[in-house]
């Protein structure tokens, strides 16, 4: 009795395995005459199984997407920062312009407005981000994060140039400007500075939180503008101190060239992280050479081609590769274990395998 359940549950497993290869040769029957998602075609005489990590259908497995995010809980602290940010604009820039006279307090004033806009266009990206795939947008808009974060450095470097042509007049043809109004406003707008940045920083530690400790690039961004007018803040009370207790009014230009050095220093970073993630550069946190070598070290590997890592956005990691197998190797299990070595060790959360035999002809 035994023996013949053996032999059922046997031919129960054979007969799995051969609707399973066949599931395979119609996938690639279709892969060969289609484009589907923007991909070409694989040609008819390549035997390949193309693998995709968000669409597992077996027992115990939760069909999902993972390029799909849930909507993180930051966007109350976003529209908290914005207000301040207004508020903190018309504050400054009415005693700049019509009590102080000062160029500090300008800056700090204008500098604001543009971290305002960015508070809430940050707003916009987030819900645009969460958005699903569709049409010719494969990946979703994901990558509309990435270009909001490469609009912020290069407008740090935007005001960075108004406000440097603006200090350099002054300390050129210093005018007279108030101390005391300076000093007591800019002291006034500390807490209000203090508390915008507490709030970005609160959206970016959910950001992180919800994304696996990254950080999303449209809020990290608005932090980096927040944090920049908190030094604007710190260099115009002091001086208006000087100016107060000495007269010297070219310390108000130089407090605004402050703020013009640490804008530089915010957009060269900023323009920095974007810049890696639009070449499609495999990220700093992916060791290519280690990744490479644990594929090519699984026994029924014999070839690595192609091996691709590159970012969506600040949370997706995506990887593609080519890998030539033993004819009698068995694919899932391969793709299974690649898989869950790329996201254990460097958090890659999408993944596209295919696997040629070794008699297949691979047109590189």
């Amino acid at each position: 009795m035994l023996l013949l359940s053996n032999i059922g549950l046997g031919r129960e497993v054979s007969e799995l395995e051969q609707r399973h290869e066949q599931r395979e040769e119609i996938e690639f029957l279709i892969r060969s005459h289609f484009k589907l998602g923007g991909i070409m075609a694989v040609p008819p005489s390549f035997h390949s199984h193309n693998f995709h990590d968000d669409h597992h259908h077996e027992e115990g497995h939760h069909h999902h997407h993972g390029l799909i995010a849930e909507e993180g809980t930051s966007t109350r602290k976003l529209w908290l920062a914005g207000a301040l940010q207004v508020l903190y604009m018309l504050i400054m820039g009415g005693v700049g312009i019509f009590i102080a006279n000062s160029m500090a307090l300008v800056s700090d004033a204008l500098h604001m407005s543009i971290d305002a806009a960015v508070s809430f266009g940050s707003i916009y990206v987030l819900a645009r981000r969460n958005q699903p795939a569709r049409g010719q947008a494969t990946f979703g808009f994901k990558r509309y994060e990435v270009r909001f974060a490469e609009w912020n450095g290069l407008l740090f470097f935007v005001l960075a140039a108004l406000l440097g042509y603006g200090s350099i007049v002054r300390l050129i043809h210093p005018e007279h400007v108030s101390g005391p109004d300076v000093l007591f406003t800019a002291l006034s707008s500390l807490p209000i500075s203090a508390l915008v940045l507490w709030s970005l920083e609160s959206a970016n530690e959910e950001e992180k939180h919800e994304h696996e400790g990254r950080k999303s690039l449209g809020v990290d961004g608005a932090f980096r503008h927040a944090l920049t007018d908190l030094y604007g803040v710190l260099a115009t009370i002091a001086g208006g101190a000087v100016i107060w207790l000495t007269g010297w009014t070219r310390v108000d230009a130089l407090a605004s060239l402050l703020v013009v050095a640490s804008l530089l220093k915010h957009g060269i970073a900023s323009l920095k992280q974007t810049g890696w993630i639009l070449l499609e550069k495999a990220p700093a946190s992916v060791n290519l050479s280690m990744l490479g070598e644990y594929i090519t070290g699984l026994p029924e590997v014999e070839e690595v081609l192609d091996l691709h890592v590159w970012n969506i956005n600040s949370d997706i990691t995506t990887m593609s590769v080519r890998v030539v197998m033993a004819d009698e190797a068995r694919c899932h299990r391969l793709q299974r274990e690649i898989e869950e070595f790329a996201k254990r060790r460097f958090g890659i959360t999408h993944c596209t395998i295919q696997v040629a035999h070794r008699n297949d002809q691979i047109s590189t």
